[in-house]
C-alpha cells in the first residue's frame, strides 16, 4: 500500500508539471486555420483576430501570425508578371528600415528573409519571420512575428508552419491539341515546343510524337504530353501501354543515368502511374533537380503518355493534385 501511495504521488506531481507547464504558440496541439484560398497550420493557442491592415491576423500569447494577400487583379501588368524573387526584393526593400537580412531559399522551397522592430516607446524588439508565396492569381506574405529573446527557438517552428501553407487554387478544364481533356490549377500557359525540344533530354521512343508543353504560371510545374499510335506499338490495352512506357523509362535509366530513382508502376485511384528524379535545365543554364509523375490515358487508335513534373522538395506538397488531375484526363471530348 505503501508503494502505491508513492506512486500516485509521484504521478501526481507529474501531472502537476505538466498542467504548471506554460502554454505557448510552440507547445500546444496543432490546428488548421483557413481563410480565403488559403490554409496555415498553426496550433490551439492561437485565435484569429480582427486586422483590417491585414489579410488574416492569428495571435497568441507569445506569436503573431500576418497575413498579406496582393491580387494580380489589383496590380498592373507589369507588376503581376514579375517572378517571386523579384517580389521577394521588393518586399524587402519596402522594410529596409529594419535591417532585413538577405533572401534565402530554405531546402523545403521557401523563400524567406528576417527583420526586427524597436518599438520607439517601449524600447522592446520584435523579430519577424518572412515567407513569401507566388500563385496563379496572388502574391502572398506571411510574417510570424515574436519577441526577439525567443526568436532563435521559434525559427524551426516558424519553417514548420510556412511548409505547412497551402493554396486553393480553381481548377480549369484545358483541352490539348484538341486531343487531351484535362482539369488543373488555374495559371497554365502552352508553352513553345520547338524550345523545349532543344533542352529536353528525356529521350522517347521512335514512334512517339511530342505534341504539348505546358508551365504554371510560376514556371514551377511543367507538363509534358506525347502521343503514339497502337499500330505502331502494337498493343490494344492501356495497361500493356502503361507497362512498356515504364520499361522504356527503366531501360533509359539503365543505359545514361539521365532518369534517377525510378518507381515501380503503381496504382491508385484508378491511376497507373510511376515516379523519376531527372535533372532540369533552366534556359539561364541552373540545374535543378525534378520528380516526375508518369501515367498514360487511353484513346480511341492511340496513347498518351503525360509527365507532370515539378522540382524534388516540392513533390511531396504536389502529389495529391497531381493525381487529382491524372484521374481528369480522357481522350473523350464533347462534340
Amino acid at each position: 500500500m505503501k508503494r502505491l501511495i508513492i506512486c500516485l504521488l509521484v504521478l501526481a506531481m507529474a501531472l502537476c508539471a505538466v498542467s504548471c507547464e506554460k502554454r505557448t504558440a510552440k507547445n500546444s496541439p496543432e490546428e488548421v486555420f483557413a481563410i480565403t484560398d488559403m490554409s496555415i497550420t498553426l496550433s490551439s493557442a492561437f485565435e484569429q483576430a480582427k486586422n483590417n491592415d491585414y489579410t488574416a491576423c492569428f495571435e497568441a500569447s507569445d506569436v503573431t501570425v500576418y497575413v498579406i494577400r496582393e491580387e494580380f487583379k489589383d496590380l498592373t501588368e507589369e507588376q503581376a508578371s514579375i517572378s517571386l524573387a523579384s517580389y521577394a526584393e521588393l518586399v524587402r526593400a519596402n522594410n529596409i528600415s529594419k535591417n532585413p537580412s538577405e533572401i534565402t531559399e530554405t531546402e523545403s522551397g521557401l523563400t524567406t528573409f528576417d527583420y526586427s522592430y524597436q518599438d520607439p516607446f517601449t524600447g522592446d524588439v520584435t523579430k519577424t519571420f518572412c515567407a513569401l508565396y507566388r500563385t496563379a492569381n496572388s502574391f502572398w506574405t506571411i510574417q510570424f512575428c515574436c519577441d526577439e529573446t525567443v526568436y532563435a527557438e521559434y525559427v524551426p517552428v516558424f519553417d514548420d508552419w510556412a511548409k505547412s501553407v497551402s493554396f486553393v487554387l480553381k481548377d480549369m478544364d484545358y483541352v490539348i491539341e484538341d486531343k487531351i481533356f484535362i482539369s488543373m490549377a488555374e495559371g497554365f500557359v502552352e508553352k513553345d515546343l520547338a524550345e523545349f525540344n532543344d533542352n529536353n533530354r528525356i529521350t522517347r521512343a521512335k514512334t512517339e510524337q511530342m505534341i504539348s508543353t505546358y508551365a504554371s504560371d510560376d514556371g514551377s510545374i511543367i507538363l509534358n504530353v506525347k502521343r503514339e499510335s497502337q499500330s505502331d506499338v502494337g498493343v490494344k490495352k492501356i495497361k500493356d501501354y502503361a507497362e512498356l512506357v515504364h520499361e522504356r523509362y527503366t531501360m533509359q535509366a539503365k543505359l545514361n543515368k539521365s532518369i534517377k530513382n525510378i518507381s515501380s508502376l503503381q496504382k491508385k485511384s484508378n491511376v497507373r502511374y510511376f515516379e523519376f528524379g531527372f535533372n532540369q535545365t533552366a534556359a539561364n543554364g541552373m540545374t535543378t533537380p525534378y520528380k516526375y509523375f508518369v501515367f498514360c490515358v487511353d484513346g480511341d487508335k492511340e496513347f498518351f503518355t503525360i509527365e507532370i513534373a515539378c522540382p524534388d522538395k516540392q513533390y511531396d506538397g504536389n502529389f495529391d493534385n497531381f493525381l487529382k488531375w491524372a484521374k481528369t484526363a480522357t481522350t473523350d471530348l464533347d462534340d
